[in-house]
């Protein structure tokens, strides 16, 4: 079969087979002695030229040899027909090769990976620190008392988990919209190639009236995502979250999408015209598979951008109120052992998360996937969709990390002021709380 990166050669091909179509069903068939030149039932002195190798030129009255006279020119019927499939290909020979989404994909990759989520890729960032580190914190502040304690365990413990968690999920999410579209757009060069090929075989085979094999070509897209979507979900998530898992939205990929993954890519007919409309058909059946498939990875990365903006503190601790807090009222009991194993533990969740921050990286600035306008749900794809999506999630673990950050601080000074080692530790721990109290807008859409 013919490469995607030589479809050119395969439109020349095409071209060529669908000119001696046309010219078979008028009674002409390249000569028997001279393929460059057609002649009335293949042998009669009756001659027109033969399109080039590259389907061009052709259709001029060549010289009888005998009194009878050659026709008018049919050029102008072979340009038409050269039109007619430069005009049905517009668009499907500059698709995407979805390498631009390679880089993307891997950093929502390392930030699940950071985040205690199972990556699909197993780097050197696989960490289950931030859940290590915090569960060690609760433990040793189940060993203090002190009204401070049951706010800072509620929050930078056991919500902090919930919201990486669920941050990890979503990442993972972007990365299997990511894995898809990478996935997709070579299958999808391959159901044009294996189009194209069909339909110059028709053409051909109705030509030389010799008839096609029966060919039950489907297209590759849709196997291509589903395995590709199926690699990240069997990688394993932490939590379904609100967001859904992975793992269902492979499956209701594949469902929706199932119905047209049926001899769409067979191009087959019985005339010139038939071939043709069948040709038309096979691309239009690919666009719509293609479409399907972004409309169903756009309507995943909207209901997940919903779950954020509508349930903000399960993604972002900077919008989770902390509880009453009061560092001095006189009931604590504080083992300073405990206390610095608390910070350590803290100060380790602090660098994962700020790693993890680090890893997301940003979203691409243009779309990775370009396409015609007419291929697809339209030049955008799913990048606009996808890049809110991150952009959204990047500001959440951004807020997060800060938040945490205070947090600790929070603790530090809660504890300094027992301890009497800070003279302006009540100051801090009053300043600290003011500012926790500033939740984030988050753009508008907290």
């Amino acid at each position: 079969m013919s490469d995607y990166d030589d479809l050119g050669g395969l439109v020349a091909r095409m071209k060529k087979a669908a000119i001696d179509c046309y010219m078979a069903e008028d009674g002409f068939n390249p000569h028997w002695n001279d393929n460059q030149k057609y002649a009335k039932w293949g042998w009669a002195y009756h001659h027109y030229a033969r399109p080039d190798a590259n389907g061009e030129g052709g259709g001029s009255p060549l010289t009888a040899t005998t009194t009878l006279e050659a026709q008018g020119s049919v050029a102008p019927r072979f340009d038409e027909i050269r039109s007619t499939i430069d005009t049905i290909l517009t668009g499907w020979d500059t698709l995407p090769s979805g390498a631009l989404c390679r880089a993307p994909q891997s950093s929502a990759n390392a930030a699940t990976a950071l985040l205690g989520g199972a990556a699909s890729v197993a780097t050197v960032n696989d960490s289950d620190e931030i859940v290590r580190a915090t569960e060690t914190a609760m433990a040793s502040l189940n060993d203090l008392a002190g009204s401070f304690v049951g706010p800072v365990y509620d929050k930078y413990c056991a919500q902090l988990l919930t919201v990486t968690q669920n941050l990890g999920t979503v990442y993972t999410i972007l990365e299997a919209q990511y894995a898809a579209q990478q996935a997709m757009w070579p299958a999808a060069r391959e159901d044009v190639v294996a189009i194209c090929t069909s339909a110059a075989a028709a053409w051909e085979g109705r030509a030389a009236e010799i008839a096609a094999g029966a060919r039950q070509d489907s297209f590759t897209v849709v196997a291509a995502v589903a395995g590709a979507v199926a690699t990240v979900a069997t990688a394993g998530v932490g939590t379904a979250a609100t967001v859904g898992a992975v793992g269902a939205f492979a499956s209701t990929t594949v469902s929706t999408l199932s119905s047209l993954d049926a001899s769409g890519g067979h191009v087959s007919g019985d005339t010139y015209a038939e071939i043709l409309a069948s040709l038309v058909g096979a691309l239009g059946a690919l666009n719509e598979t293609i479409a399907a498939q972004e409309l169903e990875l756009n309507r995943w990365l909207d209901e997940t951008l919903n779950a954020m903006s509508t349930q903000l503190a399960d993604y972002n601790l900077d919008a989770f109120t902390l509880a009453d807090f009061s560092a001095g009222d006189g009931s604590s009991s504080i083992n300073r052992t405990d206390t610095d194993m608390i910070t350590t533990a803290m100060g380790r969740v602090e660098g994962a998360l700020s790693e993890a921050l680090r890893a997301a990286g940003a979203p691409p600035v243009s779309n990775p996937t370009p396409r015609p306008h007419a291929i697809g749900v339209g030049l955008a794809g799913t990048h606009l969709a996808a890049s809110g999506v991150y952009d959204y999630a990047n500001q959440c673990l951004q807020s997060t990390a800060a938040e945490y950050t205070r947090g600790r601080g929070l603790f530090d000074a809660a504890v300094a002021d027992y301890f009497n080692t800070d003279a302006e530790s009540q100051l801090k721990v009053t300043t600290l709380l003011s500012q926790e109290a500033l939740i984030a807008e988050m753009g508008g859409r907290g």
